[in-house]
Parts: structure tokens; sequence; C-alpha cells
């Protein structure tokens, strides 16, 4: 039976539609639409931030999952997620300016199986940063989704190297 749109969740269908815009690179729709959500003036529109940023963080757990396969699972403190730039530099999350911290803050949690502490990590994205912040945290965290499902799949032994 092939799965209904109408069934997906609206955060979940949102996010989907804003991947594609990633996907297709249309920059300007991106940030548009996400633009859109932040600057809502109904309720309903500003929770969808919230679910929307969630579920774009928690997608992206479980690609890192499964592109890394086992090593990607086990609690926080088993490892240290360093981010390379687009220029090589390598950086640690505590070394990224917030919001992108918060978020990769919660990405880390929810590797780890952490979800409540993932969802609270978002909190400072969701209720406390300037609508710019917010567009911008919500279009980077898309682009790295985005990002990451065009990376290859992990070939090599399920094993961190010394």
């Amino acid at each position: 039976m092939k799965p209904n749109r109408r069934d997906a969740d609206p955060a979940s269908r949102l996010g989907g539609h804003l991947l594609a815009l990633a996907g297709e690179h249309d920059r300007a729709a991106l940030s548009d639409t996400v633009a859109s959500l932040v600057h809502s003036e109904s309720l309903t529109g500003r929770n969808s931030y919230g679910a929307v940023l969630e579920w774009t963080v928690t997608a992206t757990a479980d690609v890192i999952t499964d592109k890394l396969g086992p090593i990607a699972s086990g609690s926080e403190t088993d490892k240290v997620l360093t981010l390379r730039t687009p220029e090589g530099e390598h950086m640690t999350i505590e070394q990224l300016p917030s919001p992108e911290r918060h978020v990769w803050q919660a990405i880390a949690y929810y590797l780890a199986g952490d979800a409540l502490r993932g969802h609270r990590r978002l909190r400072p994205v969701v209720y406390v940063s300037d609508p710019e912040k917010q567009i911008h945290a919500l279009t980077e965290a898309v682009d790295w989704l985005d990002h990451l499902l065009d990376m290859p799949v992990r070939d090599e032994p399920d094993a961190l190297t010394e």
C-alpha cells in the first residue's frame, strides 16, 4: 500500500517541501518559505516552525545513522562530532555560533537516543532567537540535510579509528 501524503503530519510535509527546494537549489523559495513560517501571525504558523525544525533535526540524525551505521549510535559522551566547513576548517559543535550550535547539539542528543534533551536543546532557537537567526537556522539545517542525503553510504568496517 502506498503512503498517503494526507496522512503525513504537517511538519514532515512542510519539511519535505523545504528539502525539495534545497535539492533544486532554489534558495529564494527556500528562504521565502522559511521566512513565512517565522513571521506567521497565526499560532499554527509559529508552532509549525518549531515542528519543522525538529523534523529536520531528527531526519538529519536518522540520515547520519543510516550513512554511518552502528558507529553513529551511543551516548553523546562516546564521541565528539567534528564538522568540516566548506573552507575545510574543522570545528566542534561548541565552536559553532548560535543558533547552529543549538541545532547540532540537538542532533547529537538525537544520535545518542535522548529525544527529550534534543527537543529541549532547540528551545533557544524556537523561542529566543530573533527572526533572522531563526530563518538562518532552519535554512541551514535543511541545506545540511540535503547535503547529507547526497553523500555516499559509508562502506568501511563499523569501527572507529584511533
